[in-house]
């Protein structure tokens, strides 16, 4: 099987985890917005973000230590055995110790979270999910690394059926209030913690090593702290619009966001996940010539897709809205492209960052988001003061494409992964073209009939969008169905 081949079948396996946690998660936002307030929907947003933000900052990239260490064979038998205990130990003391901390500064957490100190008894909660979350990618990334697809599937269902079942429960057959969402959350990742530690027990030793410990810290931390810059950079607007605007704000934020997202859950999550074993892999067994062939004929066909799955979603979701949503999150569908726009260029960012994880220097990621978090503040601060929603968002596209002029020129010096951008730009140009063409058909009322406008004007403009990139602007046809029909 080729290395393309090997890539998809990878990507179909091990990207199911990731696809059903975030299909389930929003899966039930339209719950929420038939059920919470539109202020306390905004306060759930925030919950989640921060969630994240611990989650990535306490977990030293813990998923990517495990597949880089046992992908370089540095743990093999009892080695392997120090990795996963030394980083199980290392990450439950860790976690107890914010847990506390967490607990005596709730009030000026809740205060810089959430704008208020009325939140306070949802901080210890905060930390309690983040640290499930990062047992869960721990299990996860040894299953990745060790090519356990079946272990890995298993886990995550565990994980979002456990999610989706005590969320239905919380919501339809109790008195339901944000709090027993919250807690939820905590029960759904303390059961996968309990599961993920049953299918690698035998791993699992009275160690800790302190060489591996620095390991895990002079690898994971850099990648982590990138992480976090980097999830600041796309979502950390929400904590700029709360104390600027207010937590409706966040909610129609948000509901523009879990729309783009879609994108992700049917296929950059996957991507993404896959492309990092993948690549690092692909390098050592091929030169460079055919490595960087192999990488543009996936980024291509991988835009092609993304582009697809997003004018889909952009035509239609009008329509979605009127029928899952309270006409208050209505406005949120203006922001959708731009949003979508702003996670294409950071999966590209993501994509060109590939030499300094192969060349192990991922230090210059973190000074790349570091620089870029620096800016966000100022930015996001005149944006979102000025321009309100729309200034977070166009400043969230800034930021990304900062990234990747600083990246390409990084790249150019040590690095020479050449992306063919003309074709990705004339793609794009098309994507909005095409928006723009079904917003001036429902502006204008040029058919009064819901039925043409609302289906069957965006279902001609999807299929000419697939004709033309199918043929001109990517592979040809029968390259595309290769790749598929070989996996």
């Amino acid at each position: 099987m080729n290395n393309n081949s090997s890539f998809i079948k990878k990507f179909l396996t091990y990207g199911v985890g990731k696809v059903l946690y975030t299909l389930v998660t929003l899966l039930l936002v339209p719950v929420y917005l038939q059920k919470v307030d539109i202020n306390d929907y905004g306060i759930l947003s925030l919950f989640l973000i921060s969630v994240n933000v611990i989650f990535i900052l306490t977990s030293f990239s813990i998923s990517n230590v495990m597949i880089r260490g046992l992908n370089d064979e540095i743990f093999n038998g009892k080695n392997e055995t120090k990795l996963i205990s030394t980083s199980l130990y290392f990450l439950f003391i860790l976690s107890v110790l914010l847990l506390i901390l967490f607990k005596c500064a709730e009030d000026s957490l809740s205060l810089i979270i959430f704008n208020s100190i009325k939140y306070r008894k949802y901080i210890y909660i905060l930390e309690i999910v983040a640290a499930t979350r990062i047992f869960t990618q721990l299990f996860n990334g040894y299953f990745l690394a060790k090519g356990y697809s079946k272990k890995y599937v298993f886990l995550n269902l565990v994980n979002v059926i456990s999610l989706a079942i005590i969320n239905i429960y919380i919501i339809y057959y109790t008195k339901y209030s944000l709090h027993s969402i919250m807690l939820g959350y905590v029960y759904s990742g303390i059961l996968t913690v309990i599961v993920g530690i049953l299918n690698v027990v035998s791993k699992i030793k009275f160690i800790f090593d302190f060489k591996t410990l620095k390991y895990l810290i002079s690898y994971g931390l850099p990648l982590g702290i990138a992480s976090l810059f980097s999830y600041f950079i796309n979502y950390g607007n929400r904590y700029f619009v709360v104390h600027l605007q207010d937590a409706a704000a966040v909610s129609i934020l948000d509901v523009g966001q879990k729309i783009a997202s879609l994108v992700g859950i049917l296929l950059t999550n996957a991507f993404l996940t896959t492309f990092t074993p993948y690549y690092l892999k692909l390098f050592n067994e091929v030169s460079f010539e055919e490595f960087n062939k192999k990488i543009n004929e996936i980024v291509k066909v991988f835009t092609f897709i993304f582009f697809a799955f997003s004018l889909s979603i952009v035509l239609f979701q009008d329509e979605v809205l009127n029928l899952l949503s309270k006409k208050d999150y209505l406005f949120s569908a203006q922001f959708v492209p731009f949003i979508i726009l702003s996670n294409y260029l950071f999966v590209l960012f993501m994509i060109l960052t590939a030499g300094t994880n192969i060349k192990k220097k991922t230090q210059i990621e973190m000074y790349i988001t570091v620089f870029l978090f620096a800016i966000s503040i100022g930015l996001n601060f005149v944006g979102i003061k000025l321009y309100g929603l729309y200034g977070a968002v166009f400043v969230q596209i800034i930021l990304n494409f900062i990234g990747i002029i600083i990246i390409m020129f990084y790249n150019s010096r040590y690095f020479k992964l050449k992306i063919e951008f003309g074709k990705i730009f004339y793609l794009v140009l098309l994507f909005f073209a095409l928006i723009i063409v079904k917003y001036l058909f429902v502006r204008f009322s040029i058919f009064q009939n819901g039925l043409i406008s609302g289906f069957l004007i965006p279902s001609l403009l999807l299929i000419f969008f697939l004709l033309v990139n199918y043929k001109y602007l990517f592979f040809l046809k029968d390259k595309i169905t290769s790749l598929i029909v070989k996996s």
